[in-house]
């Protein structure tokens, strides 16, 4: 959502650009560990699998939201484009906190 205001200033959209990408590759090993962790506990036979999984499901996500984002501009116009990434960002956090939430009571059993 901050983008369309910082494109109107090349070097501050240059900046907020380059700490998006950052932020998506930091994000990612974190990511990684945690299913590796999960499928290792629940799981430990198929982590060859579950290695696999994270790389086939992250573009899975990539297509997923190209898709929308391209419905979205197509309907809506983009200004809309930032409000729709920031519900997939709600939902994205929920599933997280919930998975966190089973995750956790599986380990206090």
């Amino acid at each position: 959502m901050v983008l369309s205001f910082v494109f109107a200033m090349p070097w501050l959209g240059l900046v907020c650009l380059f700490s998006l990408g950052m932020t998506m590759y930091l994000l990612n090993s974190p990511m990684q560990m945690f299913y590796l962790a999960v499928a290792e506990q629940d799981y430990p036979q198929s982590m060859v699998l579950a290695s696999s999984l994270i790389s086939i499901f992250n573009n899975v996500g990539i297509a997923v939201g190209s898709a929308a984002g391209g419905g979205v501009v197509t309907h809506f116009g983009l200004n809309w484009l930032g409000l729709s990434g920031g519900v997939f960002t709600v939902v994205a956090l929920i599933v997280l906190l919930l998975l966190n939430r089973v995750r956790r009571q599986t380990k206090n059993e």
